[in-house]
């Protein structure tokens, strides 16, 4: 906040926790938590993900059994954190950003739905995406609809990222209401369309991949 950045302090001034750069290329460094740039950031960020696991078990009185990196960056020593503290599925997309080269001398991986890791842990692919906030020209109920009969074609679960900027509305009501409106579309055409659907949570699903391999 020193540096008194044009940006974050219009994110401040609108209760937000960060806002995309006002050059257009959409990244939004004070949510990407994960995107270290230096050994030392590493290590705090080692130090934070311990504190917030335990703070959630704290608070919900239970264990958190999956993890999602910001903006889907990560570096692999999380991994080894979230082992330890009994973190059993990880969360993204195809692609997972190496925040720095330090360990495996590249800055990016790929993940496949279901693959595991040196730790057992399994990989949550998302493979759907409803996001109409970010995407206002498209019919994104039409859009998540065919992702969702894609997989289903291939026999794996439909994986929908959404993200909370899509049920918003303490800047603009409007964000919320029309997207809460879609969201009740997209399922009941889900629901229409695959009456014997069923509907879980991250946790709940990667049990589900855990005791049958042949995702």
């Amino acid at each position: 906040m020193k540096e008194r950045k044009e940006e974050a302090l219009w994110a401040l001034e609108n209760k937000m926790g960060g806002s995309i750069t006002k050059n257009g290329d959409y990244k939004n460094y004070y949510v990407a938590a994960s995107a270290f740039k230096t050994i030392k950031e590493v290590e705090l960020g080692v130090d934070n993900i311990k504190e917030g696991i335990r703070l959630f078990k704290s608070i919900h009185n239970k264990e958190s059994k999956s993890y999602i990196g910001t903006n889907y960056y990560w570096p692999l020593e999380f991994e080894d954190v979230l082992h330890a503290e009994g973190v059993k599925y990880i969360q993204g997309i195809t692609t997972h950003k190496l925040p720095i080269q330090n360990i495996s001398n590249r800055n990016k991986l790929f993940h496949y739905l279901g693959e595991v890791n040196r730790h057992n842990q399994i990989y949550l692919i998302r493979n759907c995406f409803f996001e109409p906030t970010c995407t206002p020209n498209i019919d994104s109920v039409s859009n998540c609809l065919k992702q969702i009969e894609t997989a289903f074609k291939l026999s794996k679960p439909a994986i929908i990222s959404s993200h909370r900027c899509n049920y918003i509305g303490n800047i603009f009501e409007d964000n919320r209401d029309k997207n809460l409106i879609q969201l009740s579309r997209l399922i009941t055409e889900i629901q229409k369309k695959w009456p014997e659907v069923e509907f879980m949570n991250s946790e709940q699903l990667g049990t589900l991949i855990e005791n049958d391999r042949s995702f």
